[in-house]
């Protein structure tokens, strides 16, 4: 964040504010908006425009999006529309581009590492990124030490004042064929590649969180992972369900016609249903 916006201290306490719901969404548009308005920065807010992130936007309003028990998706109108209101009052204001889902990553990464947005919603992997790639005009590629001096990280505010803030990953599990004839082979192997060493170097090149506490407990020493190893406590799932592409094609596309303006919120809310019951057959709406 800038420093012309705030002090140095509450630049620090951001983060520790957005884990005890002290600051929300609504925060971040007002903070933003005045940094767009004061020219500190042409983008305020850059949001992912992945599929799995769009989904953490609306869990962050309260939107279901499965029910576990009857395997089918789930259409919560009302909470769905308050994302759309949220973000296209976000559009209107300057605060987030309305080219947003056809921005590249990089393009969205290289805007961060130049001062070109205050917010940025992104994965802790693009810190590798930054260190990997000349994207910054002045020193090209940059060091986690500069990282840390100059770009804060932090979990995605909640919507609402004491609101709890998420992050958002996918079920990625291991699967072996029933068919394997050395099933106990397979399970060995998946065990020694899973061996906290083996995650300790993984993690170190690409930024990446280690995924069992062990692997963890090696990458203490490791500035950036450090900083953000608590964010697992606040992780959610995307549903682990086949026709989960169908659904994240049809969440793109919303969220194009949104923030182009092709449609208003309550139109898009209107197009979600008719696009879920047609690509995903039964769905509940509610």
């Amino acid at each position: 964040m800038r420093r012309s916006l705030c002090s140095d201290q509450q630049i620090a306490d951001l983060p520790k504010k957005v884990r005890n719901g002290e600051f929300t969404l609504a925060d971040l548009d007002k903070t933003a908006q005045r940094a767009v308005e004061q020219k500190l920065t042409p983008y305020g807010f850059l949001h992912s425009n992945g599929p799995k992130d769009l989904a953490m936007l609306l869990f962050n309003s309260g939107t279901q999006v499965f029910d576990d028990h009857a395997k089918q998706y789930i259409l919560d109108k009302q909470h769905v529309l308050e994302t759309f209101q949220s973000l296209k009052q976000m559009v209107d204001q300057k605060v987030l581009p309305s080219s947003m889902m056809s921005i590249s990553t990089n393009d969205r990464l290289k805007a961060m590492v130049n001062g070109q947005a205050l917010f940025m919603e992104g994965g802790v992997w693009e810190e590798a990124k930054w260190q990997q790639n000349d994207w910054n005009k002045e020193m090209g590629k940059v060091s986690e030490q500069w990282i840390m001096e100059h770009l804060g990280v932090m979990l995605l505010p909640p919507s609402k004042q004491g609101g709890k803030p998420l992050t958002v990953s996918g079920p990625y599990v291991y699967v072996v064929s029933k068919q394997t004839q050395h099933p106990d082979l397979v399970q060995r192997l998946l065990t020694d590649v899973s061996a906290p060493d083996f995650q300790k170097a993984h993690a170190v090149q690409s930024s990446h969180i280690p995924f069992t506490k062990e692997g963890q407990d090696l990458v203490k020493d490791h500035v950036w992972l450090n900083t953000v190893s608590y964010m697992t406590q606040y992780s959610k799932f995307v549903p682990n369900h086949p026709d989960e592409p169908k659904f994240e094609k049809i969440l793109t596309d919303a969220f194009t016609n949104l923030e182009t303006s092709a449609m208003t919120p309550e139109q898009d809310v209107q197009w979600m249903e008719q696009q879920m019951k047609l690509d995903l057959g039964n769905i509940t709406v509610k």
